[in-house]
């Protein structure tokens, strides 16, 4: 009786997981293909650019970065792994007192992952959510799975 008990639990529990790998590939975050744009170039002749990928906040909104930056200035925390996620955390009281000293100023956390699989994917975004309850800071926070991380670095 007890070994048909755990038998009969654990294929539940197997069900279960294979439900949730079914029905997080319909909803998790899609990857980003990295473009690189042109070069633009300072006043001291630098070249300065921001790979084209696109991701999204933790309230759903698709972004495609940098174009739908808003704002006239931009302060972009990235991150490329969870210790720098972590230290990226740490930037976010900088960036909100400087937003209060230049209004111009927007301010974004971008936490990049490599190309996961769906279930992962989404993992991870339910994972940010919970861990990040503040509706502010999850309207800021943008969450990348790209298909070539190296061509962004």
């Amino acid at each position: 009786m007890k070994k048909r008990v755990v038998l009969t639990f654990g294929l539940l529990l197997l069900l279960a997981v294979a439900l949730l790998i079914l029905s997080s590939s319909a909803t998790a975050p899609a990857t980003s293909a990295v473009q690189v744009s042109a070069c633009v170039s300072t006043g001291s002749g630098n070249c300065q650019r921001f790979p084209t990928i696109s991701g999204a906040t933790l309230t759903g909104t698709e972004i495609t970065m940098p174009q739908d930056f808003t704002g006239e200035l931009t302060f972009v925390i990235a991150a490329f792994d969870e210790k720098q996620q972590v230290n990226a955390a740490t930037w976010l009281p900088l960036a909100q007192a400087l937003k209060q000293d230049f209004p111009a100023l927007t301010y974004y956390s971008v936490a990049i992952f490599t190309d996961l699989a769906p279930a992962m994917r989404a993992f991870i975004r339910a994972g940010m959510n919970l861990a990040i309850p503040d509706a502010n800071l999850q309207a800021i926070t943008i969450t990348a799975f790209l298909q070539n991380r190296q061509a962004f670095l």
